[in-house]
């Protein structure tokens, strides 16, 4: 099955100027510690809940050939043996899955599709399932990496995604949690989309698509809450839902701290306003769009001293190398991000481009922000909410605002409380 180099939605690489696609919030291994930690701290039940009884694994669905595959159907799965005790304790199954994702939001069944392969983990709780069948959660997790191999399902984070889904396993809920294509060990590997909302909220809704091939009483009732990087793709997932699965009743989508729009970033790089952990964020995103477009000139986005420190930054997984690590304590202020005034204007249309909001909301959202938030300027994800309250007239949006918190310490009790509210659980 072809794949695209670029998902169409995206802007194209700069053939502009200079060009580019910039950066989330959060340093590298702020983010992937964040994800899955945080949220398995703050979303975590309290003790003492009886677990519920166990139930018959379900056997997983036969993969779909590739001439008929269509967005999120399954390519492979294999039942999780290794599940921790917390989850095995309640009788939770478990796989990890490689689906199908398309490439752009408009294609579907009817109109022909260009795939690629994404990987992820599902998990199903045990009981009897309501007569109506179970919603499904899907969680998109913050920076893990652009490398394959770097997805929260192969890595060390693992154990701790598998934590966070705990308390809406124990609600009754099936849990996805994407990859997002390029993170993966596929057939066809791809280039992983940095920050690209849209097209990592494509993975998303697919990962609901393949939980629901491989859990029979998966309903079509879904639900979406990210983080960071995340936060951006669940964000995204809300305005493209009834267009690209109009088969999938969207009942809310949760944005903590999310990447909604940091076009700031590129006036900020360019007057050395980031510090290390910024700016290998945004190595992160400059080396994913030059992957995606080999003919990206980088020479207007690095100082020397960056262009030296290149290949140690963008080498491994968020946090597992010290090669990355020791790079990043020798960069500088401006040694990552735009070199003069062009290049910040062409970084700036770059990021305006992506931001959320880029249509109407489909369903309720809520939106976390943290008054300290050290990586996204809380102003910037105020005004994008005051945006899509102006497009999507009639859709509630909530917004929590946590005014001591930093990017990476949000209390999002509240947030898994909204969840469940909407689930119905």
């Amino acid at each position: 099955m072809p794949t695209h180099s670029r998902s169409a939605m995206s802007p194209s690489p700069m053939n502009r100027h200079h060009l580019v696609g910039i950066v989330l919030g959060t340093g590298a291994a702020m983010l992937a510690t964040l994800t899955v930690v945080q949220v398995a701290q703050a979303l975590e039940e309290p003790p003492g809940a009886a677990p519920p009884a166990a139930s018959p694994a379900t056997a997983p669905a036969d993969a779909a050939p590739a001439a008929t595959a269509t967005a999120g159907s399954v390519v492979s799965s294999e039942v999780l043996h290794d599940l921790p005790a917390a989850l095995t304790d309640r009788g939770v199954r478990g796989w990890s899955v490689t689906y199908w994702s398309a490439t752009d939001e408009a294609t579907g069944p009817d109109t022909g599709e260009d795939l690629v392969q994404v990987t992820g983990l599902v998990l199903a709780p045990a009981g009897l399932p309501p007569t109506d069948g179970r919603p499904v959660l899907a969680i998109a997790h913050g920076t893990t990496g652009i490398d394959p191999g770097c997805g929260p399902s192969l890595t060390e984070q693992r154990s701790t995604s598998l934590n966070a889904a705990l308390p809406f396993l124990d609600a009754g809920l099936v849990v996805s949690l994407t990859d997002y294509r390029g993170l993966g060990e596929t057939d066809e590997p791809v280039v992983h989309h940095y920050l690209d909302n849209r097209t990592a909220a494509l993975d998303v809704i697919d990962s609901v698509r393949a939980a629901r091939e491989l859990v029979p009483e998966a309903a079509d009732r879904w639900l979406a809450y990210g983080h960071s990087q995340g936060g951006g793709a669940a964000w995204a997932a809300n305005e493209l839902a009834p267009d690209y699965a109009p088969e999938l009743d969207l009942l809310g989508t949760a944005s903590a701290a999310g990447t909604i729009d940091v076009r700031g970033w590129a006036g900020q790089a360019f007057r050395g306003e980031l510090g290390q952990v910024d700016m290998t964020v945004l190595q992160y995103l400059l080396e994913s769009e030059s992957r995606l477009d080999p003919g990206l000139d980088l020479s207007d986005l690095r100082s020397a001293r960056g262009a030296e420190l290149w290949g140690a930054l963008s080498g491994g997984c968020d946090g597992d190398t010290a090669a990355r690590t020791d790079a990043a304590g020798r960069l500088q202020p401006g040694d990552i991000g735009p070199q003069d005034a062009d290049a910040v204007a062409d970084l700036t249309q770059l990021l305006a481009e992506r931001a959320q909001p880029q249509g109407d909301l489909s369903a309720p959202l809520l939106v976390v922000v943290g008054g300290r938030d050290e990586l996204i300027d809380e102003a910037w994800t105020q005004r994008a909410v005051a945006r899509a309250r102006a497009l999507s007239l009639g859709v509630a949006i909530d917004v929590e605002r946590q005014p001591e918190a930093g990017h990476a310490n949000l209390d999002l009790t509240n947030l898994r409380q909204w969840l469940l509210a909407r689930a119905g659980s």
